[in-house]
């Protein structure tokens, strides 16, 4: 299975009892669970029998951990702390202590005593105390188990990053033993010559065929930018489409789950590099379901790998590039793509001649993909840092209808994103890692901050 497929979370639940303790509500309670869960997107793999003491939780849990993306230990009754303790210090899966909290059951005192033993002990675990009949307790579970799978799917996982540090962006480069050491994922170094190199082998009609899909892709193309003179043709966009399919191959031949493409200039300049953008070879391939970042941000490019498997969704990558106060909003853009898939209609979509200037040292040609995306519900999210401050940044607001004021300054030819965030504006960008940030359609603060805490990092919110 390919690891950008967007998988349903895999939940183990035990039930862990004491031989003398009353568990006549528990059938019930297993079933509650369950189909809670399941109503969530999970799947649930739960014994129905109960475990009462340390040899059988650990013979379980032994079965069903590697099955699993999360360990959720149900408290079912009072019980002897070690048949908890000691399978959470073993554990390699995120792992759940969920206590009944109902009279009879006596549930939540050695749930407390499991707890407080494993935090003096600096085990990482999430405790919860409530009913398989209450929403939020589900939620919880649902939430953690969306984050811990994909936190499973970073182990191993390999990230391209074609090219090197661009324009100065110390942002765009990651600790990489760090990183290595708490998410298991590695960066994959390529040189951007090999997109000439792949350019070079590809079959002719292969790139027509994309071509094809780009014309169908957008409601209009412009081919000569009357305020600038820029000009746009069919040689220009066939050339993107090979730059499209030169990448493809990069991403299979390397097993890469995400890409962070440096562009500028050895892509887009005349003088160095190609001479086209990879504009719209950046915006199918995240329409592809394969994230694709621009100028190597290395760290964007894992948040957007993240952050597009929670929301099982393509995400956008923009730069914070100013402020309407006012209002409250921080505008992102991109210099030259956003995927199709997030336009409101494909008649919103432009296809508009790059700036030449993109091109420096010499000149750039090629298309960007200019519109407003549609506007709805967002989280914002970056990853940065490392040893000892590694953390991510996560926000949320509403996407707004564009453009906005002030009349005059909001450029049609770029795609963008007007955010009217429901924190305070200043305070967000105090807190910033970096211009650039992805944003995704829907609430994910939830299960970005259990991402943040499987991992032992901060949720900056």
């Amino acid at each position: 299975m390919s690891r950008n497929e967007f998988t349903k979370p895999r939940v183990a639940v035990l039930t862990v009892v004491a031989p003398r303790e009353y568990t006549g509500n528990l059938p019930e309670a297993q079933k509650q669970v369950r189909e809670g869960l399941e109503a969530r997107g999970c799947e649930v793999l739960m014994p129905v029998e109960y475990l009462y003491d340390e040899n059988q939780v650990v013979e379980q849990f032994t079965q069903l951990q590697p099955q699993a993306d999360l360990v959720v230990f149900f408290i079912g009754t009072w019980f002897y702390g070690p048949a908890v303790v000691t399978p959470i210090r073993r554990a390699r899966k995120p792992c759940v202590i969920w206590s009944m909290t109902t009279i009879p059951n006596f549930a939540l005192g050695g749930a407390v005593v499991a707890k407080y033993t494993l935090q003096e002990m600096g085990i990482p675990f999430k405790f919860l105390a409530g009913l398989p009949t209450e929403p939020d307790m589900l939620d919880a579970v649902a939430s953690r188990a969306r984050a811990a799978t994909v936190v499973n799917k970073l182990d191993g996982a390999k990230f391209g990053r074609l090219g090197g540090t661009s324009m100065g962006m110390y942002n765009a480069n990651i600790d990489e033993i760090y990183w290595k050491n708490i998410t298991g994922l590695d960066i994959v170094h390529i040189g951007s010559i090999q997109i000439a190199r792949y350019i070079e082998r590809l079959d002719e009609a292969q790139a027509r065929q994309v071509l094809k899909r780009v014309k169908i892709s957008v409601g209009k193309i412009v081919e000569r930018n009357e305020e600038t003179g820029d000009t746009l043709t069919d040689d220009d966009l066939l050339m993107q489409s090979k730059i499209y399919l030169a990448l493809r191959e990069i991403i299979s031949a390397n097993n890469l789950v995400a890409l962070g493409n440096k562009c500028q200039p050895e892509l887009c300049s005349d003088y160095v590099g190609l001479g086209y953008t990879g504009c719209v070879a950046h915006a199918m391939l995240n329409d592809d379901g394969v994230p694709c970042a621009c100028e190597s941000d290395m760290p964007a490019t894992i948040t957007m790998y993240v952050l597009s498997q929670i929301a099982r969704q393509t995400v956008y990558f923009g730069d914070l590039n100013s402020l309407v106060k006012e209002e409250n909003v921080a505008r992102f853009i991109n210099c030259g793509f956003a995927p199709f898939s997030m336009a409101a209609s494909k008649e919103d979509i432009t296809l508009w001649p790059v700036s030449p200037g993109m091109g420096l040292p010499g000149k750039a040609r090629g298309a960007c993909t200019g519109f407003a995306l549609k506007p709805g519900r967002v989280t914002l999210a970056k990853l940065g840092g490392g040893k000892g401050t590694a953390r991510m940044h996560i926000a949320s607001g509403e996407c707004m209808p564009w453009p906005m004021a002030p009349a005059g300054e909001w450029p049609t030819h770029f795609p963008q994103a007007p955010v009217k965030l429901d924190g305070d504006l200043t305070t967000f960008v105090e807190k910033t890692i970096g211009q650039h940030y992805i944003l995704a359609y829907g609430d994910y603060k939830r299960e970005l901050v259990d991402f943040c805490e499987i991992l032992g990092i901060n949720a900056d919110l």
